[in-house]
């Protein structure tokens, strides 16, 4: 199980990472811009904890429960430069996959959305719709979001 964790959190990098040398332009979104579909769309929400393996729940009612604790966050648009150095010798503590299994998991027909939850207090939305096309564009929060990161990390501790 640890294996299977380490080779995802690998390639969730190396697809975030893909494709660096292209340009982006800086903009600001709100979380509930990349978390793609409505709660009663999404059929699964995994969670990879840092020290406890990956846990799965398809209750309808938590993952209404988590969407709702991940709405509100102000992010913008990492540039290559400063993407590298956000998941460059970085801990992810938790990493949030929320995922529709009627649709596609990647691409523009995609549903769900992906969280990454840094040791170091950063909170990190790949943009799905961007995965598998070049590089994925990645979203960091603006402010430091102490209450809604603390909110979160409560909830999926209490699963």
């Amino acid at each position: 199980m640890r294996f299977i964790k380490q080779i995802f959190s690998v390639l969730v990098i190396v697809v975030i990472l893909a494709g660096c040398s292209s340009n982006t332009e800086e903009k600001i979104v709100i979380s509930e811009q990349l978390i793609y579909g409505e709660s009663s769309e999404m059929d699964l929400v995994q969670i990879d904890y840092k020290l406890e393996g990956s846990k799965q729940w398809k209750d309808s009612l938590i993952i209404n429960q988590l969407m709702e604790k991940l709405q509100g966050i102000e992010l913008r648009q990492l540039p290559v430069d400063e993407e590298i150095e956000v998941f460059k010798g970085k801990e992810i503590l938790y990493s949030i996959s929320l995922i529709s299994l009627q649709n596609p998991s990647h691409g523009k027909e995609a549903k769900g959305g992906t969280v990454l939850i840094f040791s170091t207090g950063e909170i990190v939305f790949p943009d799905i719709k961007t995965m598998g096309d070049g590089r994925t564009i990645s979203y960091i929060n603006v402010n430091e979001e102490i209450i809604k990161r603390e909110a979160i990390i409560s909830f999926i501790e209490s699963l």
